[in-house]
């Protein structure tokens, strides 16, 4: 499923509550791989489920955004605002992110060419909305 064009939902488990929209303020974890790594999503029984243990990862660098704002104008890449989107609190998305969506950036100190297709996992923790406050 294509979230948006070059931006590919690769797995996705689906929280709870509303979704997070534009406008929210949210806690997030990013890890970034940059070849091909491997989500930390496991089948079990038929369902996915977030594994207790990693694998062995090329090359992945971890983000924490304890403060996030979704809005476009933000400090938030492109890539990650429409992966973001819909999301619900404690959901997760791996995704595939082409480089017009992430190129040329230095994100929290990962530094991302312009040629790299980045993939993605989100952990959403919490989302806090001006129309509910949680």
């Amino acid at each position: 499923m294509n979230i948006r064009p070059g931006i590919k939902l690769l797995k996705e488990i689906g929280g709870y509550g509303d979704p997070i929209i534009k406008g929210d303020r949210f806690e997030a974890v990013y890890k970034f791989y940059y070849n091909k790594g491997d989500p930390t999503i496991v089948d079990i029984n038929g369902k996915d489920e977030i594994a207790r243990t990693v694998g062995e990862k090329i090359k992945t660098n971890i983000i924490y955004d304890h403060n996030g704002w979704l809005e476009r104008q933000s400090e938030i890449l492109p890539g990650l605002y429409y992966s973001l989107l819909g999301m619900r609190t404690m959901g997760y998305r791996f995704v595939r992110i082409a480089p017009h969506f992430m190129a040329n950036s230095i994100y929290d100190n990962v530094i991302i060419k312009k040629d790299m297709v980045i993939k993605a996992e989100i952990y959403l923790l919490k989302i806090t909305n001006s129309s509910n406050q949680s």
